[in-house]
């Protein structure tokens, strides 16, 4: 842990149902929020099949968002 003893990190609604001691969860709402999505995988290997699912399904979240079939 860091000398403050304490973090924070964006997780998904769901995470809401981990019981955690000392963890606390609160909502940020607002019809402009947004969160990039990130992946990366090590520099000089092919993708395995897992991987270009991946790939393929996030390609179709950012095609639908871009032209507006997504929310």
């Amino acid at each position: 842990m860091d000398a403050s003893e304490m973090g924070f990190t964006l997780v998904p609604d769901q995470v809401k149902r981990l019981t955690r001691e000392n963890v606390s969860f609160v909502e940020i709402t607002g019809d402009s929020i947004s969160v990039p999505a990130i992946a990366s995988r090590r520099r000089g290997e092919a993708p395995n099949s897992v991987m270009r699912l991946a790939n393929t399904i996030l390609a179709e979240l950012v095609e639908n968002r871009l032209t507006g079939r997504y929310p």
